[in-house]
C-alpha cells in the first residue's frame, strides 16, 4: 500500500512539473546580452511582458508562426525607438488580429480579385507598403520572440521586411530565420540574442455562427 501511495505521489509530481511554465527557446550567438522574456499576465494573448537585457541593447518583440510568417508586435508604434537600457522593462505588445474562418475566405477571395493575398508583397505598392501588417490569415498558435542586439534597429524597417516573408516550418529554424532577418536590417553585422515563448491568439468569432438577435424569443 505504501509503495502504491509513493508511486501515485511521484506521478502527481511529474504531472505538476509537466504542466509548469514553458521552457524558453534560446537562439542567437550573443548569450552575453542576457536576453530574458517573462510573460507577466495569464490572459491570451498577454497584455504585458517583461523584457530584460544585461547590456544596453536594441530590442524588439516579434510574433512568429513557423511555416507561415511573423509580425512585429513591439514597438507597436514603429516610430518609437527600439533602444533599451540595461535591466528589466515592462512593455505591452500589440498582436495581429486573426480572422475567423469565413472572414479569412472572404479576405482571400477579395485579395485574389485584387491581385494580391493578405500579407503578400505587391511589387506595385512596394514603396507605399504600410509599416504595420494588416490582419493576418494565420493560425493562432505561435511564439512571442524577443530579439536583442547591440546594433541599432529600425522598427519600421523590420515591420516592412517581415511583411509577406515566409519562414521555415520547424520551430527552431523559424526562430533562427526571423532573428537573422531582424538583425539584417541593421547597418552593421552584430551578434544577437533571441528568446521565445509559446503564445496563443484567439480568433474572431465566425459571424455566421453567432446567435442572431432576431431569432431570439420575444
Amino acid at each position: 500500500m505504501q509503495v502504491r501511495t509513493l508511486a501515485m505521489a511521484g506521478m502527481a509530481l511529474v504531472a505538476a512539473c509537466a504542466s509548469g511554465p514553458p521552457k524558453p527557446r534560446m537562439v542567437g550567438d550573443a548569450p552575453e546580452l542576457g536576453a530574458r522574456l517573462v510573460i507577466s499576465d495569464s490572459v491570451s494573448p498577454p497584455r504585458q511582458v517583461t523584457v530584460e537585457v544585461a547590456q544596453p541593447s536594441s530590442a524588439v518583440l516579434v510574433y512568429v508562426v513557423p511555416g507561415q510568417g511573423a509580425s512585429l508586435v513591439y514597438p507597436a508604434d514603429t516610430l518609437h525607438s527600439a533602444r533599451l537600457t540595461e535591466g528589466a522593462h515592462v512593455v505591452s505588445p500589440e498582436f495581429p488580429k486573426l480572422l475567423s474562418a469565413s472572414a479569412a475566405r472572404a479576405a482571400r477571395d477579395s485579395a485574389r480579385r485584387g491581385g494580391a493575398m493578405p500579407g503578400e508583397r505587391d511589387p506595385r505598392a512596394a514603396r507605399s507598403a504600410p509599416a504595420v501588417m494588416p490582419p493576418q490569415v494565420i493560425v493562432p498558435q505561435g511564439f512571442l520572440m524577443l530579439i536583442a542586439t547591440r546594433a541599432s534597429l529600425d522598427p519600421a524597417a523590420i515591420a516592412r521586411r517581415l511583411q509577406g516573408t515566409s519562414i521555415p516550418g520547424v520551430d527552431d529554424e523559424a526562430l533562427n530565420a526571423v532573428g537573422k532577418l531582424v538583425r539584417s536590417t541593421a547597418n552593421v553585422v552584430a551578434p544577437w540574442a533571441g528568446v521565445a515563448l509559446p503564445v496563443k491568439l484567439p480568433t474572431q468569432p465566425d459571424a455566421r455562427r453567432a446567435p442572431s438577435r432576431s431569432s431570439s424569443r420575444r
